[in-house]
């Protein structure tokens, strides 16, 4: 069966046996709360089959509570935030060196 046919229960305990055993109750748990439209991104990130791009979308939807990216991340203390703001990695060591931020 072509992958796209999976249902969501499928596709997630698909993903479930290609993880490591010690991420399997965590990604179980969000997985479980993922909207449909969001759960095949999630779960190729999950398995690193995604961009990184793609990965980190779907964590950012993950923190926004799976709703849609049109607000400014306001989570400054995320690892993430500086590349999800497309912020060059120069430009990161002064603007938290400065306190900005």
């Amino acid at each position: 069966m072509p992958k796209d046919n999976l249902g969501a229960h499928e596709l997630i305990q698909k993903t479930l046996t290609r993880i490591d055993p010690t991420r399997v109750a965590a990604v179980s748990k969000i997985s479980a709360n993922c909207p449909p439209k969001r759960l095949k991104i999630y779960l190729r990130s999950i398995t690193g089959e995604s961009t990184s791009r793609a990965a980190i979308k779907a964590m950012c939807q993950h923190c926004f509570g799976w709703e849609d990216l049109d607000q400014p991340c306001t989570s400054y203390g995320c690892p993430l935030y500086a590349i999800k703001e497309g912020i060059r990695p120069k430009r990161v060591k002064r603007i938290f060196t400065e306190g900005t931020v």
